[in-house]
């Protein structure tokens, strides 16, 4: 096993932030799929059972996949674990290790850019990038509501941005602590938590560096 994914663990402080920060998230979704429902009219493509963006390129940041290590050691079966651990060693055919039988096991803390991503028109066809074919049909969450969710990530870093600059700075700072997911080293989710409890992340604000030696302190790059 490559990780001891137990029930029952606590958690300090940041779990209540990145949950916040989530709720900001959806709430700039939610302005983005209405805007678009206003435009085109109909709803958006997206259905229950359909995982077409969980393969492919997934930022994450460390809350974000502590919080998904969580989720699982809190509600998922000790069968749902096993096979969890055992995707996080393979990531069959390009996967998020977290989807299970088509199905987000973590969904209550999914990832942000998992709650901000819909597509209107035609579900996505097989193998297809659809920010490269299609970027007009998704949907763009609100602004205000975004930068909400990443000021509340950046009080995990012990960084804020204040003034004309504080959305210029939140910009650059999401882009600096997100990674493709399937870069981070995910058999250390004890470490990535233990990070987060014990306060450990920090961000020096120069990027594209910035991010990488935030994680490089919790073992989380490879």
């Amino acid at each position: 096993m490559p990780t001891r994914l137990l029930p029952g663990r606590s958690t300090g402080r940041w779990l209540s932030v990145l949950q916040k920060a989530y709720a900001c998230i959806d709430t700039a979704a939610r302005a983005g799929l209405e805007r678009m429902a206003l435009a085109r009219g109909g709803r958006p493509a997206c259905r229950s059972g359909c995982a077409h963006c969980c393969r492919g390129v997934i930022p994450v940041s460390a809350p974000e996949l502590a919080g998904a290590f969580v989720h699982v050691a809190g509600y998922c079966s000790g069968a749902e674990r096993m096979r969890i651990a055992h995707r996080l060693l393979r990531r069959p055919q390009g996967e998020c290790p977290f989807l299970l039988d088509g199905r987000c096991a973590v969904y209550p803390l999914r990832f942000f850019a998992c709650r901000q991503f819909f597509i209107f028109g035609a579900a996505c066809a097989a193998d297809e990038d659809v920010w490269e074919t299609r970027r007009e049909d998704i949907p763009c969450p609100g602004r205000q509501a975004k930068l909400q969710a990443f000021a509340l990530l950046a009080t995990l870093y012990e960084a804020e941005g204040r003034g004309p600059g504080q959305a210029a700075f939140l910009d650059r700072f999401i882009r600096d602590v997100s990674a493709p997911l399937h870069l981070w080293n995910l058999c250390q989710p004890e470490t990535i938590i233990a990070g987060l409890d014990q306060a450990h992340l920090r961000y020096a604000g120069t990027p594209p560096t910035g991010g990488q030696r935030g994680l490089k302190s919790l073992g989380g790059w490879r």
